[in-house]
C-alpha cells in the first residue's frame, strides 16, 4: 500500500485536502480579479491620458486666450 492511499483514509487528510482545494480556488479567483482590474484600469487610464494630451495641445496652441492674466508692459 502506498503512502498516499494509506494516509488518504485519515479524516485529517480529507479536511486538509478540502481546505487546500478551497484555498486554491480563492487564490485563483483573487488572481483573476486582480488581472481583470489591471486591464480595466489600463484601458481607462489610456483614455484619460489621451484626453489630457489633447487638452494640453489645445492650450499650447490657443493664442487668443494666451495673454489673459499677463500684464502687457509694452507701453513703458
Amino acid at each position: 500500500m502506498s503512502y498516499f492511499t494509506k494516509h488518504r483514509q485519515h479524516p485529517g487528510f480529507k479536511y486538509f485536502s478540502v481546505s487546500f482545494g478551497i484555498l486554491l480556488v480563492f487564490i485563483f479567483i483573487s488572481i483573476s480579479g486582480l488581472v481583470s482590474m489591471y486591464k480595466v484600469t489600463n484601458r481607462i487610464y489610456k483614455l484619460i491620458e489621451t484626453a489630457n494630451l489633447a487638452k494640453e495641445i489645445f492650450f499650447i496652441a490657443d493664442t487668443v486666450h494666451s495673454k489673459i492674466g499677463k500684464t502687457n508692459m509694452a507701453f513703458l
